[in-house]
């Protein structure tokens, strides 16, 4: 029997939409999920009008109550902190049934980009 991939992968339920590339979600307590590969321009700020379209875009792929699927790879991670951000886990979410994750879609629609 091999070992399952390292990491956390998990169902979840989404809260809110913190900003355009952080959202709050539920497992069993609140998580909140940094969005890997994905920078989007902050809600406030000199980037804040660019921001709060970024986050109304996100806030409309994700609303509360809505199914996820999360993920936080920890294959290169000696410790928690290698997978935090500013007390946020950076993680991978998909909607259920999709194969392109939250950060593609945020990407793609032109609302963030891979690297800051």
């Amino acid at each position: 029997m091999s070992h399952p991939p390292l990491g956390i992968t998990a169902r979840a339920s989404v809260i809110r939409v913190i900003d355009g590339d952080t959202i709050e979600v539920a497992v069993h307590w609140p998580l909140v999920i940094r969005l890997k590969d994905c920078w989007a321009p902050e809600g406030r700020g000199p980037e804040s009008p660019q921001g709060k379209k970024c986050k109304t875009h996100l806030e409309n792929l994700l609303a509360p109550g809505d199914a996820i699927v999360f993920n936080i790879e920890s294959k290169a991670a000696d410790s928690l902190g290698d997978v935090l951000s500013f007390g946020r886990v950076i993680g991978q979410v998909w909607r259920p049934g999709e194969d392109s994750s939250v950060s593609d879609l945020m990407i793609d629609a032109g609302f963030a980009s891979r690297t800051k």
